[in-house]
């Protein structure tokens, strides 16, 4: 109506839905937003973690954004949001031009910024391993041609230099499948692991191949070279991995974990302690495990993380 041009819609959450309806206004809009970040508010809640791959597969200019509200969000972390994009499908290209040259062609300073190439202006960051890499460091940054950290990190193996491998998404059967209820007299074989961190089993695989676990009614019945694992057993399910790793589950220290859905919408949580209350009369301790909810978003995000227990304790505006 009067002449506007929009340059980027920033937070954008929900863009992963019209990406078509942004395409068409032929105006190149730039989505400024978050790779992981949401949940916060209802406006937030449908944030998705392949939205990066969703828009870019439309050809929507994508740029990830800080925001100092949380630490999360600051800006030195802004590289781990292109990471956390690629993860969930981003292209390697299309993640690193989404803190860079995206965001200079969106605010019209491509011209001399976002890119190396001679006369621009470019700090230039030297990393220990591929910048996409959970971890990546800088080894050094160089500003208008100086060096300006001390070297003291180590270089990593000529491995982590290569790009890191995407999430593999199981077809939707194989969902079914895998994440049915489980019964009884179960054993499954997973193939396909290649490091161990379990307690008192940190392994690789070796020369003779990848590692292969067998899970019988839940627990762990083998790991270790497949030949030993797979001899004389039969198997309900077969697992196929690639680049497997078996951790231990995380532990999660949370205020709204299973109370709190989201944050700013009071309907969606259990309320508010009494930060007034006698903290020594057990009559008067508030409990989360009555109020607590197991579905909701926050929970799977949590599942995907790797985390399988988590401590939680009721909201409250006081200490405790």
């Amino acid at each position: 109506e009067f002449g506007f041009h929009i340059q980027a819609f920033h937070h954008a959450l929900s863009a992963w839905k019209v990406p078509e309806l942004i395409k068409s206004s032929g105006q190149n809009i730039t989505v400024a937003t978050f790779a992981e970040f949401s949940l916060y508010k209802v406006e937030g809640y449908e944030g998705n973690l392949q939205a990066g791959k969703i828009l870019a597969e439309h050809g929507v200019p994508l740029a990830f954004k800080s925001d100092h509200v949380e630490p999360n969000t600051n800006a030195k972390y802004l590289l781990t949001q292109a990471a956390t994009a690629h993860a969930f499908g981003l292209p390697e290209i299309l993640a690193l031009q989404s803190v860079t040259s995206v965001p200079a062609s969106s605010l019209e300073l491509d011209h001399r910024i976002g890119y190396t190439k001679p006369g621009y202006d470019a700090d230039l960051v030297v990393w220990n391993a591929h910048p996409l890499s959970a971890g990546a460091s800088p080894l050094q940054v160089y500003i208008d041609g100086r060096p300006t950290l001390e070297e003291k990190l180590e270089r990593s193996e000529p491995a982590r230099v290569q790009k890191p491998e995407m999430r593999a998404e199981a077809a939707p059967e194989d969902v079914e499948a895998f994440c049915s209820d489980p019964k009884k007299d179960v054993t499954v074989l997973i193939t396909g692991i290649t490091t161990s961190y379990l307690e008192n089993t940190h392994i690789k695989q070796s020369s003779e191949g990848s590692l292969t676990m067998v899970l019988t009614n839940g627990k762990i019945d083998c790991l270790g070279q497949h030949d030993k694992c797979v001899a004389a057993k039969s198997f309900n399910k077969v697992i196929s991995l690639r680049n497997g790793h078996v951790l231990p589950g995380l532990t999660t220290v949370s205020s709204g974990l299973g109370i709190i859905e989201i944050e700013s919408e009071k309907s969606t949580s259990d309320g508010v302690g009494d930060s007034n209350a006698n903290i020594y009369d057990p009559e008067s301790a508030v409990y989360a495990k009555y109020g607590i909810h197991f579905e909701g978003k926050a929970f799977d995000r949590a599942r995907i993380g790797g985390v399988t227990r988590s401590i939680t304790y009721p909201y409250s505006k006081g200490f405790l």
